[in-house]
């Protein structure tokens, strides 16, 4: 009992803060109260993953199954935490874009937090389904939060749309898998899979991952995610790629692994085509537009594409890849969404890459800080997001996909290109653009450790490849 109350600490935590802030509302009526009440949420986030970090061991079944704690729920836990806490600091010092401000935001916030943390270690697809669900809703209303905005109301409501659209996949994927073998427990339904799981079983993992490929923005489902990052507030964006993708990776990993793991020949091609043609569609459209909100849905895009390759690859090594890679890309759109914060030209946001020209001649530490942010992204030796791309082609070679492998070497190529576009406009643009730059402290020490992040590869990723691996075997059976 004391075990799995400690388990539960960060969930309830989240719960208790929730209700704290509402009842508070009302009270809060001078804005520095208001910034001291973000600010004491995002150390409250920092606290929790702390938390996770020392107090976390061993593995158990939570709730009769349907919660798993292990090594790699507590890892991915603890990336959302911090991920969420750098979300709300880089609206916390204002901006154009930022409305992180009023405590209604950190309370969607840590609702969408708390369905995270569910949706990173259900062990049962209702549960599953109620995480993605408490998720998805606080976004929604965050994508539609700037006030006297009808494109982000419009925004808003396309992705409920869309998300509705995911969620309804997800739940007759659910119908389908009770209808073939009665339960929804992963540890359930791994003895009742043979060689020939029948139709149903097979259309359920189907939907389930289509429905998981809405949420994560993969491709041919990524449509909906460039207007939702152009219309919401940048802890909204920052929110959404930089905390939720490896919540949901770890979700579609324990899915495919525990509950599906015998019948691996269904899956492993579906991932690795889809992860391969996200990859590409991330990197054209990356490297075709001049809009920020563009390319931070396609450095998304591209960086799930990894991913699922990663995944693809069936294995501990592969997982292990997985976790490696999309925390790294995250901790990489985290500092070059900070980045863009800083920025503004006319009294508004950054909204064109060309505004970035020449900007290295204004600011050179920052300037170079997202420098190393792109060149890692861009899998450039020696630096972490080189390792990481290795790692995952490497996975897929050694589970027998050859020619995926391959594909996947090939992609790295072209991935490049795209996250190098912005670096040539911030040191080698001929023309140099007026844009301006605020100051903001808790966005800076975001950019500032993304950065060193892209160092790691130098200290073998700062010791945490043991955690990548410990975490991976824990799917292998």
């Amino acid at each position: 009992m004391l075990a799995e109350t400690v388990a539960l600490v960060p969930d309830v935590a989240v719960v208790l803060a929730i209700v704290v802030i509402l009842c508070l509302r009302s009270y809060l009526i001078e804005r520095t109260l208001e910034v001291r009440l973000l600010g004491a949420t995002i150390l409250g986030l920092v606290a929790l993953a702390l938390w996770i970090v020392f107090y976390g061991e061993g593995a158990r079944i939570l709730a009769g199954g349907v919660l798993i704690e292990d090594s790699l729920s507590r890892m991915t836990q603890c990336v959302v935490l911090l991920a969420s806490a750098a979300a709300l600091a880089i609206g916390i010092e204002g901006g154009q874009r930022a409305t992180a401000r009023d405590p209604y935001v950190a309370a969607l916030v840590l609702l969408a937090v708390l369905g995270l943390l569910i949706v990173s270690s259900a062990g049962d697809l209702l549960v599953l389904f109620l995480g993605l669900q408490l998720y998805a809703l606080p976004v929604y209303a965050l994508i539609a939060h700037r006030e006297n905005s009808s494109k982000a109301i419009a925004a808003g409501l396309r992705a409920a749309l869309v998300g509705t659209v995911g969620s309804a996949l997800v739940l007759f994927g659910i119908a389908l898998v009770i209808a073939s073998a009665g339960t929804t427990l992963y540890t359930e339904l791994a003895p009742l899979l043979t060689d020939s799981p029948g139709l149903l079983l097979s259309a359920g993992l189907a939907l389930l991952i289509a429905g998981l490929a809405f949420y994560l923005a993969l491709a041919p489902f990524h449509l909906w995610l460039q207007p939702a990052l152009e219309a919401a507030p940048w802890p909204v964006v920052a929110l959404m790629v930089g905390a939720a993708p490896l919540a949901l990776f770890t979700a579609l990993a324990r899915l495919v692994f525990v509950a599906f793991g015998d019948v691996a020949a269904l899956w492993q091609p579906v991932l690795a085509a889809m992860g391969l043609l996200s990859v590409l569609a991330g990197a054209i459209a990356g490297f075709a537009t001049d809009r920020r909100s563009h390319l931070l849905a396609a450095f998304a895009t591209l960086g799930a594409g990894f991913g699922l390759m990663a995944l693809s690859a069936g294995s501990a090594d592969g997982v292990s890849a997985m976790i490696a890679q999309v925390a790294l890309h995250a901790t990489a759109l985290l500092g070059f969404i900070a980045f863009l914060s800083l920025l503004e030209k006319d009294g508004g946001a950054v909204e064109r890459l060309r505004d970035l020209n020449g900007y290295s001649e204004a600011q050179m530490f920052r300037a170079f800080a997202a420098l190393l942010i792109l060149f890692s992204a861009a899998a450039m030796p020696p630096l972490a997001g080189f390792l990481v791309r290795f790692n995952v082609v490497q996975a897929m070679y050694d589970s027998g996909l050859i020619w995926q492998s391959l594909a996947g070497a090939g992609a790295m190529i072209v991935a490049g290109a795209t996250f190098l576009r912005p670096a040539w406009r911030l040191y080698l643009a001929a023309d140099v653009s007026d844009t301006e730059t605020r100051t903001a402290r808790l966005s800076d020490l975001v950019l500032v450790i993304s950065a060193l992040v892209a160092l790691l590869s130098l200290l073998s990723l700062g010791g945490l490849e043991a955690a990548f691996e410990a975490a991976g075997a824990r799917l292998e059976r």
